[in-house]
C-alpha cells in the first residue's frame, strides 16, 4: 500500500494572486469605472459605464499595452458593447497581452457614439497599472 505524505490537496492549493488596478474614466455626468486584471498573458475589466443621452451612447474600449505605452498588437483589446441614456456593467474577458509578462499597463478609453449621424470620437482615457 503506497501512502503520499506531505502532498496537498485540491482544497490546499496555492493560489495565485494577479495585480488589479482601479479605473475612472469620466467625461461630463458619463464616466466608466471599475477594476482591472492583470494575467500572465492577458488581461480582463470589470466596467461599470454610462450615457446621459439616449441619442449619444458610450462604450469603453480596453487595450493591452507594451512597457513603451503601444499597444501589444492589433487584436490585444476588448471592447464593450454600447449604452444610450442609461447605466450598465461588463466584463471584458481575455484581451490577449501575449509577450513575456504580459501588459505592462492598459488603457481604457471611454468612446462616445451618436445614433443621429453614426460619428464616434475618444472623449477620455486613462493608462492604467498593475
Amino acid at each position: 500500500m503506497a501512502c503520499l505524505i506531505g502532498v496537498p490537496g485540491s482544497s490546499q492549493a496555492a493560489v495565485t494572486a494577479y495585480p488589479t488596478a482601479d479605473l475612472d474614466v469620466r467625461y461630463g455626468s458619463t464616466y466608466a469605472t471599475g477594476t482591472v486584471a492583470f494575467y500572465g498573458r492577458s488581461v480582463e475589466a470589470r466596467v461599470a459605464y454610462r450615457s446621459v443621452d439616449p441619442l449619444d451612447c458610450r462604450f469603453v474600449v480596453v487595450q493591452a499595452l507594451d512597457s513603451l505605452g503601444h499597444q501589444i498588437d492589433a487584436g490585444s483589446y476588448g471592447t464593450t458593447p454600447g449604452v444610450c441614456g442609461a447605466s450598465t456593467s461588463w466584463h471584458i474577458r481575455d484581451v490577449p497581452a501575449d509577450v513575456p509578462g504580459g501588459a505592462a499597463s492598459v488603457r481604457v478609453v471611454l468612446n462616445s457614439s451618436s445614433k443621429t449621424d453614426g460619428a464616434e470620437r475618444v472623449l477620455a482615457s486613462q493608462r492604467v497599472f498593475p
